[in-house]
């Protein structure tokens, strides 16, 4: 029911109320509110949608508003991933992989064609991760699990964002 928000040297982090938030017992503001006002701030976007249920309408309302500010988003399509269990020796066995490159591709493309349904220019990144491939090759030491998850391409895309800019989008934007 909060911003919360960390800043590491050049940059800061704001994570909001994800669109279409509930308002909980105890929260002092309104959740629709405080996203419309911190937006105003972003530099950049980054719109989580979960590939169960990606691009609610409350998200392109909100990419909208970025575009019409002149500022860029990066929309990212997370739990790209499915559980591929198998019956082995009579037991099920549990094996997360990612989603085939075909699904996400379909479903990245959707999306864009959405945002441009929506009124939104096609200059916005749009690219599907998986967190739990990414732990799991991080803690297997598995390149290839951990490029599966797309994690790094989604690290490519933050820096192609801020690293040139970061001076500038600073000077320009001082809150």
């Amino acid at each position: 029911g909060a911003i919360q928000h960390f800043t590491i040297p050049g940059l800061r982090w704001i994570d909001s109320p994800g669109t279409g938030a509930v308002q909980k017992e105890g929260d002092t503001c309104d959740m629709e509110q405080l996203v419309r006002e911190y937006l105003n701030y972003a530099d950049l976007g980054v719109f989580l949608m979960s590939s169960d249920a990606p691009g609610l309408q409350p998200d392109f309302e909100y990419i909208n508003r970025l575009q019409e500010n002149g500022k860029p988003a990066i929309v990212v399509i997370t739990k790209s991933d499915r559980n591929d269990e198998k019956i082995v020796n009579g037991k099920i066995v549990s094996n997360w992989v990612a989603k085939t490159t075909e699904d996400r591709q379909d479903q990245e493309n959707w999306i864009r064609e959405e945002l441009v349904r929506n009124g939104v220019q096609d200059r916005f990144r749009v690219l599907s991760i998986s967190t739990y491939l990414a732990i799991r090759g991080i803690e297997t030491q598995d390149d290839d699990v951990f490029r599966q998850s797309q994690l790094d391409l989604f690290m490519e895309a933050l820096g192609e964002k801020i690293g040139e800019e970061a001076v500038q989008l600073k000077e320009r934007n001082p809150k």
